[in-house]
């Protein structure tokens, strides 16, 4: 059985990431790779650095706009 590659647009956020290792690769997605969209994830500790990373990033990069989403099991 194949391993599926995750889309280089899903960013896990985990507890040691930095803020500033997620903004520099979101950024490098979206010049460099001409993304549209980033999906984000955390869980825990790590929402606060997730939050604040976005929040970086949406001032670096003017015309973004995010939307929440959360997944039920």
């Amino acid at each position: 059985m194949e391993a599926q590659k995750k889309p280089a647009n899903d960013i896990r956020v985990g507890f040691n990431s930095r803020i500033s290792g997620i903004v520099n690769y979101c950024q490098r997605l979206l010049k460099e790779n001409n993304m549209r969209e980033l999906n984000f994830s955390a869980v825990g500790g790590s929402i606060g650095t997730l939050v604040t990373a976005v929040e970086v990033l949406k001032a670096l990069q003017p015309g973004l706009y995010q939307v929440h989403r959360s997944i039920e099991q």
